[in-house]
């Protein structure tokens, strides 16, 4: 099952504009501890990301992290939405995410 974000933020970064199309990425989840050895964070929030261009970005706060089960959209999980990172698909820089599941 994959982790998917859903965006309409920038395509590019630094000078990138806001897509005119719905875009989505998928993205690796890290683990709490890796997350939490990365950023000041706590258990409310996840880490997404990391893989150079895959990345939520400018424009993108608020847009959803989704967990897709395979079986169609209709079983698909909100898991988080995006919060803030620091740049736009580094490598080994994840985004922050608030997580909304259990």
């Amino acid at each position: 099952s994959g982790r998917r974000l859903c965006r309409w933020g920038d395509t590019s970064y630094p000078n990138g504009k806001p897509s005119d199309e719905l875009q989505s990425v998928d993205l690796r989840v890290w683990g709490d501890n890796a997350c939490e050895n990365k950023f000041l964070v706590d258990k409310s929030s996840l880490c997404a990301g990391g893989d150079a261009g895959k990345d939520s970005c400018i424009g993108d706060t608020g847009d959803p992290l989704i967990k897709e089960n395979g079986r169609g959209d209709a079983d698909d999980i909100v898991i988080g939405l995006s919060g803030w990172g620091a740049g736009c698909g580094d490598k080994g820089i994840p985004a922050v995410y608030s997580r909304v599941s259990a």
